[in-house]
């Protein structure tokens, strides 16, 4: 949500509290552990997680659920900027929880990757008409259940065509083209850091984090590891730049501009280490 600003349906319960749920997240493995949730109709979700260590936990940009039940299948490389693409990519891969990367992530596809299956008679139709009311309270698919200006539900693609299958395979080819090009430089710049940094230090022991944040996009969280090291990271993912409070340590990265006079700039990271 922080990226997109997409509110509709069961993003609606990210919405007025983004930043501290990621930073939660990133802290203490669940966003969710125990609230009520306006999405599920006051229904509790999660459970209190911080107590774990955070290799208990594999965190996603993206992965087969949440690209395919999209409605277009939609990857974050066609949603927004490829400079916010970066920052969330390295604070995923900069965090003490093992990453899950879904196919393409590494080169920011942007291929979508449909909803798709093999049914037949009236399994087939119940999907893909199920498929289509799924998307009610997602107001630019609306226009066909009468609930508004949307686009209208036909238009989301019906899992049983095969073009639906077939569109969602990647293209390799786009490798050749320097966006992609650059994307999988700085992804394995990225892991060749993880490998650095953080792995050796996960193999001895666990790792805990705690947080803090302040909106619009402020955050800031803070890794122990058992070997008395600290990973920090300080992010702003907002538009405007943000007053934050440095942490102690060396350097190990900066995605987008390095913050200066006390700030950090728009849609910007930094990442300290304190060694023990």
């Amino acid at each position: 949500m922080l990226l997109t600003g997409e509110r509709d349906g069961y993003y609606g319960d990210y919405a007025a509290d983004a930043p501290r749920l990621l930073a939660r997240a990133l802290a203490e493995g669940f966003s969710w552990q125990g609230e009520t949730s306006a999405h599920r109709g006051g229904e509790r979700r999660g459970e209190p997680s911080a107590h774990l260590p955070l290799t208990a936990f594999v965190p996603f940009l993206q992965n087969h659920d949440q690209v395919g039940n999209r409605a277009l299948g939609d990857r974050l490389a066609t949603l927004i900027p490829p400079e916010r693409l970066r920052l969330a990519t390295a604070m995923l891969l900069l965090a003490p929880s093992i990453p899950l990367v879904f196919m393409g992530d590494e080169f920011a596809a942007r291929t979508p990757f449909l909803y798709f299956c093999d049914f037949q008679g009236e399994l087939a139709r119940a999907v893909r008409d199920g498929r289509r009311r799924e998307f009610a309270a997602f107001e630019k698919f609306s226009l066909s259940l009468g609930r508004g200006p949307g686009r209208g539900s036909q238009e989301i693609p019906d899992p049983n065509d095969e073009r639906t299958f077939l569109d969602s395979k990647l293209d390799w080819g786009s490798l050749d083209e320097k966006r992609h090009a650059e994307a999988l430089v700085h992804f394995r710049w990225l892991l060749a850091l993880r490998t650095e940094a953080i792995v050796p230090r996960l193999a001895k022991g666990a790792a805990h984090g705690t947080y803090t944040s302040a909106l619009p996009g402020l955050l800031a969280v803070d890794w122990t590891f058992d070997d008395g090291s600290r990973l920090y990271v300080r992010a702003n993912l907002a538009n405007a730049p943000a007053v934050f409070n440095a942490a102690t340590g060396a350097t190990i990265h900066t995605e987008g501009s390095a913050p200066s006079g006390g700030k950090l700039a728009p849609w910007s990271a930094t990442w300290t280490l304190l060694a023990a």
